[in-house]
């Protein structure tokens, strides 16, 4: 789908199809309201185990931006069971890129048994089947070969992603050297299972997280309630982006009024003093796992990742 008034370039990348595994646990990540927007997606005629969108990746320009011009490239990656399009609606992408001046790409997980799609971000989320889609290796290649396939030219790639999405962003900033920024919302760092994380560069970092959040929990604890899939604390996660980062001590609180559902300034957000590159956690209070899906939340967020 060509967005109105927007450029798009599209680029294929061959993926192999993987056979379906063990049945999945039940999904508590699907938010009700984007499900009314975006229903589940059944993958217009491939099979459990493909991933069509990664097949044909589009990125989408606003106006305004020539075709030779760098500019940001901001990757956006949904949770478990929703789709590319719905997160690109639930947080309307293509203002947020008029307004910011990136080109965006939104590419759909695969699907796993129940046809709900998903990325295989670690351990803890959410490959339930056994699957094993390189999905490390399919978007950690997508900046490169958009560039080659239509020509534009990226100074930055930013990758946004909501639960499993933000574990997935987690990964692709250990892993991929042209990852500069991430906006992980709802999400957690690798785990001790997962390969060590190594980023070859300082990644700038907004961590956001509910502190109500029972799916992902706030604090840490079982993904899901899953005993069995255990991840540390959205500050955990802050903390260890602070380490790779080489930044000091945190800073003083400030607020921000930014999720309309809830009263007062409920976004709290500390900051890293230091930073080779920012690192901040943006905790709202009073959040569950999906308050965070706010428009201004997001946008406010993407903003400091890109610097501006």
């Amino acid at each position: 789908m060509v967005r109105p008034g927007f450029a798009a370039s599209i680029v294929s990348a061959s993926l192999a199809a993987i056979a379906a595994a063990c049945e999945a646990p039940p999904s508590a990540s699907t938010s009700p309201r984007l499900a009314e927007s975006a229903p589940v997606l059944q993958g217009s005629g491939g099979a459990i185990g493909t991933s069509p969108a990664l097949e044909r990746a589009e990125v989408a320009t606003p106006p305004g931006i020539a075709p030779a011009d760098a500019r940001p490239l901001v990757l956006l990656l949904h949770g478990l069971g929703d789709s590319g399009a719905g997160f690109e609606r639930a947080l309307g992408v293509p203002t947020l890129a008029r307004d910011l001046h990136f080109s965006f790409a939104v590419p759909d997980g695969t699907l796993d048994r129940r046809g709900r799609r998903f990325w295989n971000a670690g351990a803890a989320c959410c490959d339930f089947d056994g699957l094993a889609p390189d999905h490390l290796g399919q978007i950690g290649s997508l900046p490169d070969a958009l560039e080659k396939g239509g020509g534009a030219r990226f100074d930055s790639v930013i990758v946004v992603g909501f639960s499993n999405g933000a574990f997935m962003a987690h990964r692709l900033a250990c892993d991929v050297p042209r990852v500069t920024g991430i906006v992980a919302i709802a999400g957690a760092v690798p785990g001790p299972t997962d390969a060590p994380c190594k980023p070859t560069h300082p990644v700038r970092t907004v961590i956001i997280h509910g502190d109500a959040d029972a799916v992902v929990p706030y604090r840490g604890g079982p993904v899901l309630r899953d005993a069995s899939r255990v991840v540390s604390s959205a500050a955990e996660a802050a903390a260890t982006w602070a380490l790779h980062n080489g930044c000091g001590a945190l800073g003083a609180p400030t607020r921000r009024d930014l999720v309309k559902k809830l009263e007062g300034d409920e976004t709290r957000i500390e900051a890293y003093e230091g930073c080779r590159e920012p690192v901040e956690l943006w905790t709202v209070e009073g959040a569950d796992h999906l308050d965070v899906i706010s428009r201004d939340l997001v946008g406010a967020a993407v903003k400091r990742a890109l610097g501006k």
